[in-house]
C-alpha cells in the first residue's frame, strides 16, 4: 500500500487566469485498475476512471472527465464504496473493462431479454 492523493471538483482557465475549485484527498491505498472512455472520435475528450482498493478495505472510485481544449474544464468526482460488490453496481462496465472484476457471463435467457431492448444495426 501507498499513499495515494487524488483530486475532486473543477480545474480549469478562463482567460489564462487560474479558474478552478478543487479539494486535494489522500489516503493510503492500492490503486487495482484504471480504464479511459474517449468521448469523441480524435480522442481530446474522454473520462478516466482509477480504482483503489484503502487500507481500511473499502473501494475508491475517481472519475476524472476531461478534455484537452484550453477552455474546457476538467472535472473530478470521488465516490467511495463498502466493496467491489457494490462499487460494480454503479460502475460494472468500468470495473470490468479495467480488469478488476470478471466479465459478467449471461444466461441464455438474460441474453435474449437484452436483446429485445437493442436495436439492430
Amino acid at each position: 500500500m501507498t499513499q495515494v492523493r487524488i483530486w475532486e471538483g473543477r480545474r480549469g482557465a478562463v482567460l489564462g487566469s487560474d479558474d478552478s475549485d478543487y479539494i486535494i484527498v489522500e489516503f493510503v491505498g492500492e490503486r487495482l485498475g484504471s480504464w479511459t472512455e474517449h468521448l469523441d472520435d480524435r480522442g481530446n475528450r474522454g473520462v478516466t476512471y482509477e480504482v483503489y482498493r484503502t487500507v481500511e478495505g473499502t473501494i475508491i472510485v475517481h472519475r476524472v472527465t476531461w478534455s484537452r481544449w484550453s477552455n474546457e474544464d476538467d472535472t473530478a468526482l470521488i465516490v467511495e464504496y463498502d466493496s467491489l460488490e457494490d462499487a460494480a453496481q454503479y460502475y460494472r462496465r468500468e470495473l470490468e473493462n479495467a480488469g478488476i472484476i470478471d466479465r459478467r457471463v449471461l444466461t441464455l435467457d438474460e441474453w435474449r431479454t437484452q436483446q429485445k431492448y437493442r436495436k439492430p444495426e
